[in-house]
């Protein structure tokens, strides 16, 4: 299995989880002309499955020309944080020398179907149900009422709705794993030396506290 187990487990659920934190996605389908790659925010809605997810792009992004047609296989990629761990940070280095550079991350890979929302169909709805997300994840009340509502029409004439259904999943959280006894060491190193690696010490500090639970 790739990543290794002890990195990753192939559960819908817990990368939707994973998902749900992040709200930013790397999007990517098979086109007749090659593949296609794209950044977008996506919010996950109630479903069936609590796997469905809804987002926007720019109607002249090639996405959208993708799915003219219909619905196709995609990949969503969420990745929330990562960081470069040096190898000078463990005591091992100190005892025998033989330990090596890692980078250290946490994704979720979402595989399933992805389609467009007819033009006149949810698209406001889409954008409200998006802005309520992202707004009370930043402690903001900023609705999409606030704004003129012509100049909200007007603006998402240049945009289409996209729902997505995830059928698959994949977790990843490769925290050093391998270096429990590490863990405190990396964790304060990256606070102190990489600032801006904020993102992936938090998501250590929280695994490893739950693993000491």
């Amino acid at each position: 299995m790739y990543p290794p187990a002890m990195f990753s487990e192939r559960d819908l659920s817990a990368a939707v989880a994973i998902a749900r934190e992040t709200k930013f996605a790397t999007v990517a389908i098979a086109a007749a002309d090659g593949l296609i790659t794209v950044h977008a925010p996506f919010t996950p809605v109630e479903s069936k499955t609590g796997a469905t997810f809804v987002g926007h792009v720019l109607r002249t992004n090639p996405l959208a020309a993708a799915l003219a047609d219909g619905a196709v296989q995609a990949r969503l990629v969420f990745l929330p944080a990562q960081g470069y761990v040096s190898p000078s940070v463990y005591a091992e280095k100190r005892v025998s020398g033989q330990v090596v550079p890692t980078w250290n991350y946490v994704a979720a890979h979402l595989d399933g179907r992805l389609r467009l929302v007819p033009e006149t169909e949810h698209l406001l709805e889409i954008l409200a149900t998006q802005v309520a997300d992202y707004e009370g994840w930043v402690a903001s009340d900023w609705q999409l009422s606030d704004a003129p509502a012509g100049y909200v029409e007007k603006l998402s004439r240049a945009i289409v709705g996209l729902t997505f259904e995830a059928t698959d999943g994949l977790a990843i959280v490769k925290l050093g794993q391998n270096r429990p006894k590490e863990a405190v060491a990396v964790t304060r190193w990256l606070d102190e030396t990489r600032p801006e690696a904020t993102g992936i010490g938090h998501w250590m500090r929280r695994h490893w506290d739950a693993a000491a639970r």
